[in-house]
């Protein structure tokens, strides 16, 4: 119960927070790794013979799998450099960006988990968007106070255990 006191002061008296962001080189290798395993055992699996598809059907999907790679990481990549630091000033959200800076409202689905924070947000109208917020990508002391403040501002629903 301390603990919820302490939090609440500091969020009330250092009502600004400044995140930098950086490129997750780590989990980005780790994404294009598991893309390269799965390539390798559909690989095997099609080299056996206990499959019965056509030669074409077999070379469409050996050609078809690493071009969903690299669209996947390249979109990941793009994603996750959009965007440089995430600013909250005691009373609403901003993305910021190279040219630009966004004002965005956190929506309910917002969730944190262990290793990476789901920032569920409406930057300009109704349509809601999700940046994955890994870890990696913020020193330990930002990725704590980023946590603690989205539990203390973030209502949970009705039996979620994730906050």
């Amino acid at each position: 119960m301390q603990k919820d006191f302490a939090l609440t002061d500091k969020i009330s008296t250092d009502s600004h927070l400044s995140i930098a962001l950086k490129f997750p080189i780590r989990t980005f290798v780790f994404i294009a790794t598991v893309w390269g395993l799965f390539f390798f055992a559909c690989l095997a699996l099609l080299a056996s013979s206990t499959m019965d598809l056509s030669f074409v059907s077999k070379v469409l999907l050996i050609c078809l799998l690493p071009l969903l790679a690299f669209i996947h990481l390249y979109l990941l990549k793009i994603h996750w450099e959009d965007f440089h630091r995430l600013i909250w000033n005691g009373e609403d959200w901003f993305l910021a960006g190279a040219h630009v800076k966004e004002r965005i409202e956190l929506t309910s689905d917002t969730r944190i988990f262990g290793l990476w924070v789901l920032l569920c947000y409406r930057s300009q109208g109704l349509l809601t968007k999700q940046l994955w917020l890994v870890k990696e990508m913020v020193s330990d002391t930002d990725y704590r106070d980023m946590s603690r403040t989205l539990r203390f501002l973030t209502v949970p629903k009705v039996g979620d255990t994730n906050l």
